[in-house]
């Protein structure tokens, strides 16, 4: 069904609520990227698409891997590790949007890990982004979003930073995660009252 709602756009010429398919209401960010291959008349390039996102999340692996002075050796068992793991393989070759959903994770997971670095903002607003782009994703992963929070306090405050400067970094950071993400609520919202 996730190929369905991206035809059925291309097919009105635009974005609309269809009674019949409730799922239309619920954040549909992977399947507007997937809208892309599919307006070239090509649902293989939406799965290849699917398939080149699982490859970003190896590197991301590798990328994360490599910070925490992990060996080549050890690298590549994480990356063979995830890979192997029979969810993951089946995924990458469908066309679910959970493949995806790990790719902003993980991106935003490691950008806002990087901003408890170096508290360099853009980060934090890049990080917000990706957050708010995997809470798009699935209507559940908004509270996945939202667990972040205790984990965004305690790390400030392990670091040693002001009450002043937690606040900003948190409204910084869920400014950016819901901005995006938000674009869907209000449009299902005013198609459904």
């Amino acid at each position: 069904y996730h190929f369905t709602l991206p035809k059925r756009y291309l097919s009105d010429a635009s974005l609309n609520f269809y009674p019949d398919m409730l799922i239309s209401l619920i954040p549909q960010q992977m399947e507007m990227l997937w809208t892309i291959a599919i307006c070239l008349d090509s649902a293989e390039l939406a799965q290849i698409f699917n398939y080149s996102i699982s490859l970003l999340i190896l590197c991301w692996i590798y990328i994360i891997g490599k910070k925490n002075n992990l060996s080549e050796l050890e690298q590549l068992i994480a990356m063979i590790l995830f890979y192997s793991i029979s969810t993951v393989s089946s995924i990458s070759s469908s066309g679910n949007i959970e493949m995806g959903a790990a790719l902003f994770f993980i991106s935003g997971l490691y950008l806002l890990i990087k901003f408890f670095d170096n508290f360099y903002w853009p980060d934090l607003i890049i990080s917000g982004i990706l957050f708010g782009m995997y809470a798009a994703t699935k209507l559940p992963f908004i509270a996945m979003v939202l667990i972040l929070l205790p984990f965004i306090i305690v790390t400030l405050k392990n670091k040693k930073r002001t009450i002043i400067f937690s606040f900003k970094t948190v409204v910084v950071f869920y400014a950016s995660v819901f901005t995006f993400c938000s674009f869907w609520y209000f449009w299902s919202f005013y198609h459904t009252g």
